[in-house]
Parts: structure tokens; C-alpha cells; sequence
């Protein structure tokens, strides 16, 4: 009972240190406490009277306080609370510090991906909402409660929470503060890069870090998100920097799921440089180690592993290892909690399908895959099915149209280069098959073209 009592105690000057150490960034509203109860009364509908009436004081003693002739505090302010209906929000000037102080431990437990404790926490907290006039520490709330919701695997619902706080944004204009805006872009990048935007998420991520401030403790998680998305536009150098960038963090534990996705990316950025051999090595010895993770973020890392692993052996030719891979990870993928890694799988069994001729088989898994990704909206996964669909049926002209007129001009506008050189590589063989030489040199010089941009916009790179 003792070890409880001085471990809560702990916690509260732990989290006023905080906030103390904060009190200048500007976070919470400038009006004074009398301001303050003002204000929500008259938002409430109530009159001077009927909050006096309720608290057993003259209307004359309500009215000296709202002046701050009177002092506010302790049971009379807690009286207060409690007839205005707001009685878990932080109103006076500690509570508001120690909620402060309450964000930031929040923004630690998301960075260290502890989400049932960030969870408790959140529904903890949403008194702030009972606030108007404190318009940074509500945005700030709801970008933790958008993250968390993105963590849980409920992006959906996540990017409602973003979207309804963009509203509050557009209202703090020039107030928002540095630490809000961060959270802001970060956010933006995280869903813009989950619909397979990555150009776009690539900027805001950037954007995030231009807002970077002592406060914001160093979370590598952004530099992997970074890396990845390098990676998905085919700029594997730009993806093994923002790698090391992540790894800086020499206190990693190897159960943390923000070290597996390091591990994970810094595999793949190998395996598209051409360490093949390495790639296999990493992944094999990741996956070995992390059978036993139960949790869903650790799970969908090392599906996306696996997935890695799969590419590699198709990239080493070994198509018999793929395809036990394959149906190895599709077995492990649950399709209604991992749409994307579901979808990648079936696009990986396809193209094995394809070098066995499985035609039916290949047909069946692209019906199953346009189906899925249809249903979710996946635009990309769409684009690359019916393109499998084409690759399938390549004799036909109007698949060869398609091929060229739409789906490699979609995937070279989204950045999706790797999607482009497979297409490229089965047209140039499709065209050399047929004695096609001058749309085959076509072909080639759009790989060409691909390389050279990702080797131009590589050698400047910077982190």
C-alpha cells in the first residue's frame, strides 16, 4: 500500500516537473481563471444566479470571482467544476500543467508503441474537450488519440479524428505551436503513406521534422516511416540513410516493434540494391526470432518481413522457395486485420503462379485480389491486379495497350518504381519474343530512364 501511494506521488511530481520545465512553450490559453469560468458558463446557458443558487453563495460573490476579486481554488472551484459539468478538465493554472506534463508521457507511451497503456491513458483525458478557449492542448489531444487509433489498427477511424481537428487547426491559424504542427504533419504522413501516397508522405514527414523542438524526444519511428516510403518509390539509398538515422537509438530491445521495422526495412533497402544474399540472411534469422510475438503491430512488421523475404527468393529466381513462402504467409495473414500484407502475398503467389504457367490458378488469385482491393479502396492494389491480369493474358494487344498506356504511367506518377520495372522486364522479353526490337529498346530505355532518376535524386541525398 506504502509502495503504491510513493509510486503515485512519483508520478505527479514527475509529471509537474514536466510541465514546469514546458511552461513557456505557449501550449495552453492565456486568459486567467475567472476568465475562464466565465466564459463556460455563458457557454453552458447558465446565468450568475442560477450558478450561485447552485453552490450555495450570493450572485454578487459568483460575480466578484468572474472579476477575480475573489480567489478560485481548492473545494469551492472543485464546487465550481461540478455545476458548470466539467468537472475532469484542467482549469485551473496547476491542472492545466500537470495535463501538459499528462501529453507528453502520452506522446513517450506512443513512441515506445506501449498502446494499451496509451489507451488507458487517452480515456483518461478527453476533459480538455470541455475547453473551447484551450485550442493547442484539444489539438495536441486529439493528435495523440488519432495516433493511438492508427497504432490500434483502426486507421479508418483514425483519419475521421485527424480530419475533425484540421477544422481547429484552420481556426488557431498562426497559434499553433510548434509541437502541435509536428504532430500534425506526422500524422498526415502516416495515413497519406498508408494509401500508398508515398511522394506525399514523404513530404509531410519532412515537414514534421522542419518542427521538431526539445520537447519532442527523438523517435526513431519517423525515420523508419521515412525509409519505407523511400523504399516504396524505389530509392533504396534514400531508405538505408533514414535506417541509420533511426538506428542512432542504441537502446533498442528486440522485441520493440519500431526495431523491427528498422531490421525489416534495412533488410529490404538491401535486397533492392542487390544484396540478396544479406537481405535473406537478416530476414530469416528476424523471423526465427519473432514467431512467438503475439501483438498485432509486432505481427503485421513481420508479416511485411516475410513478404521481403518472399521477394527476395522471386529476385534470386528461387520460385519453388517463394511459393512455399507464399502459401506459408497467406495462411498467417489474416486478409479482414492486414488488407495490404494480404494483398501483396497473393500479387507474390501470382507472379510464381505465372512462372509455373499456373494460368487458372493465376486468374483465380487475381479475381480474389481485384475483389479485395475493390472493397477497400485500395487504388493501387487495384491498378496492380488488373496489371497482373494483363501480364497473365500478355498475347492479347489490348493487355499490352493497358500495360503501356495505364498502368506504368500510374505507377511512374505515384512513384511506385518497383510495380514499373516488373512490367517493364515481362514487355521487354514479351517483345523480344517477337522480334519487336524497337519497342523493345522502348522499354528498355524506361528502365533506363527509372535508374537514372533514382540514381540522380540519390547522390543528393541528405539526412
Amino acid at each position: 500500500m506504502q509502495i503504491d501511494i510513493l509510486r503515485e506521488a512519483y508520478v505527479t511530481v514527475n509529471i509537474l516537473f514536466i510541465a514546469t520545465k514546458e511552461k513557456d512553450m505557449g501550449l495552453n490559453s492565456s486568459l486567467r481563471l475567472n476568465e475562464k469560468i466565465k466564459q463556460i458558463r455563458r457557454a453552458k446557458g447558465l446565468s450568475q444566479a442560477a450558478v450561485a443558487e447552485a453552490i450555495d453563495r450570493s450572485e454578487m460573490h459568483i460575480s466578484r470571482i468572474e472579476r477575480g476579486e475573489i480567489e478560485c481554488k481548492g473545494e469551492l472551484l472543485e464546487t465550481i467544476k461540478r455545476v458548470l459539468g466539467i468537472e475532469n478538465a484542467p482549469l485551473s493554472e496547476q491542472e492545466v500543467e500537470v495535463y501538459e506534463g499528462r501529453l507528453w508521457i502520452l506522446n513517450d507511451l506512443l513512441n515506445a508503441n506501449r498502446v494499451h497503456e496509451a489507451r488507458e491513458m487517452v480515456n483518461t483525458m478527453p476533459g480538455i474537450l470541455d475547453l473551447p478557449f484551450e485550442k493547442n492542448l484539444i489539438f495536441i489531444y486529439r493528435m495523440h488519440e488519432s495516433r493511438l487509433t492508427y497504432k490500434e489498427l483502426n486507421p479508418a477511424k483514425g483519419l475521421e479524428i485527424l480530419e475533425d481537428a484540421e477544422a481547429l487547426l484552420k481556426e488557431m491559424d498562426d497559434n499553433a505551436n510548434i509541437e502541435a504542427l509536428h504532430l500534425y504533419y506526422r500524422n498526415k504522413a502516416y495515413y497519406t503513406g498508408s494509401s500508398h501516397r508515398f511522394k506525399e508522405a514523404i513530404e509531410y514527414y519532412l515537414k514534421a521534422l522542419s518542427y521538431e523542438s526539445n520537447k519532442l524526444q527523438f523517435d526513431p519511428a519517423i525515420y523508419v516511416a521515412l525509409a519505407l516510403s523511400y523504399y516504396n518509390i524505389g530509392k533504396p539509398y534514400f531508405a538505408l540513410l533514414y535506417c541509420m538515422k533511426a538506428m542512432e537509438n542504441k537502446n533498442f530491445d528486440i522485441t520493440n516493434p519500431t526495431y523491427l521495422r528498422i531490421q525489416s526495412t534495412y533488410a529490404r533497402c538491401l535486397f533492392n540494391i542487390g544484396l540478396i544474399s544479406e537481405a535473406i540472411k537478416m530476414l530469416e534469422d528476424m523471423v526465427a526470432k519473432t514467431k512467438t510475438y503475439n501483438d498485432a503491430m509486432s505481427k503485421n512488421i513481420i508479416s511485411q518481413a516475410f513478404i521481403t523475404l518472399i521477394d527476395c527468393y522471386i529476385g534470386k529466381g528461387d520460385y519453388d522457395k517463394a511459393l512455399t513462402l507464399c502459401e506459408e504467409a497467406l495462411t498467417n495473414t489474416k486478409k479482414e486485420n492486414n488488407t495490404g500484407s494480404y494483398l501483396q502475398c497473393l500479387a507474390m503467389k501470382i507472379l510464381c503462379a505465372m512462372k509455373f504457367k499456373q494460368h487458372k490458378q493465376c486468374i483465380k488469385l487475381i479475381k480474389e485480389g481485384l475483389t479485395i482491393a475493390q472493397e477497400d479502396s485500395q487504388e493501387s492494389y487495384i491498378m496492380w491486379f488488373k496489371s497482373l491480369n494483363c501480364l497473365v493474358n500478355l498475347k492479347d494487344a489490348s493487355s499490352v495497350d493497358f500495360l503501356e498506356n495505364e498502368a506504368i504511367p500510374f505507377f511512374r506518377d505515384a512513384g511506385l518504381f518497383p510495380y514499373v520495372l516488373t512490367i517493364c522486364r515481362y514487355l521487354e522479353e514479351y517483345y523480344k519474343k517477337n522480334r519487336s526490337k524497337i519497342k523493345a529498346l522502348n522499354i528498355v530505355a524506361i528502365i533506363r530512364d527509372i535508374y537514372q532518376e533514382i540514381h540522380y535524386s540519390e547522390q543528393k541525398a541528405q539526412v
